[in-house]
Formats: C-alpha cells, sequence, structure tokens
C-alpha cells in the first residue's frame, strides 16, 4: 500500500491510508482546510458570500442600529433579519438590517419596527 499524503510504501493495516501518525495528522489538517473552504451557513449558503452581504447591509445602514439608533464602535453590531428565517424569512439585502447585539438578542424571533430615515428612536 502507498500513503495518500507521502506516497511512500507501508505494510502497516492498522493505519490503512496512512504511512506514520505525523501523515495521518497531515491528512486531518488538510480536510479542516477544505471543510473551512467550504463553510455555508444554516439555509445552505456560501459563509464567504453571507460575510459580504453582511458587511454591505452594514455599510447601507452607516453601521448603525436600526432599532435605538447607536452606531459602532459604541455598541458591537450585527446583520439582523427582519423577517426571521425561522419565520421563513430569507438571508437577503432586502431581509437584513443593522443591529446592535442588545437589540437583536432583545428582538429574538419577533418581527419588530424599524427606524426610518433617522427619525426618533422608538421605545
Amino acid at each position: 500500500m502507498y500513503c495518500n499524503i507521502c506516497g511512500k510504501e507501508y505494510h502497516n493495516a492498522t493505519r490503512p491510508h496512512y504511512c506514520s501518525d505525523t501523515c495521518s495528522i497531515e491528512a486531518n489538517l488538510l480536510k479542516q482546510r477544505a471543510r473551512k473552504n467550504y463553510r455555508t451557513t444554516k439555509n445552505g449558503q456560501k459563509y464567504n458570500a453571507y460575510l459580504k452581504l453582511r458587511f454591505e447591509t452594514f455599510k447601507r445602514d452607516n453601521f448603525t442600529c436600526q432599532y435605538c439608533g447607536r452606531h459602532a464602535p459604541q455598541v458591537k453590531i450585527v446583520a439582523d433579519h427582519i423577517i426571521p428565517v425561522s419565520k421563513g424569512g430569507e438571508t437577503s439585502m432586502n431581509n437584513l438590517i443593522t443591529a446592535c447585539e442588545e437589540c437583536n438578542l432583545g428582538k429574538s424571533n419577533n418581527i419588530l419596527s424599524i427606524r426610518l430615515n433617522n427619525s426618533t428612536p422608538q421605545g
């Protein structure tokens, strides 16, 4: 048999694809890197595409919470689904807004009103 990592010939039935522990560890690292590159969100969207969409949402909303009006770096901001995924909402620019972590956690999976055009914060 030949090692899948280094190509050396070996005769060991306890390690079916690798000649040594070193090659086995290297194989596991390669698998982890491959999984990371193809990471997806819960709805199957590519993770890197989601990160870009999230950042575009932050830029559109001027890095400001659309519920209370606070902005980064005062607070930690997150992308929030207006219509929660659990209620059929999609991960798209039309359904994402910028929210501070506190408002988002308090909102849970409810649908709330948002601030529009820098109007007075609701509360």
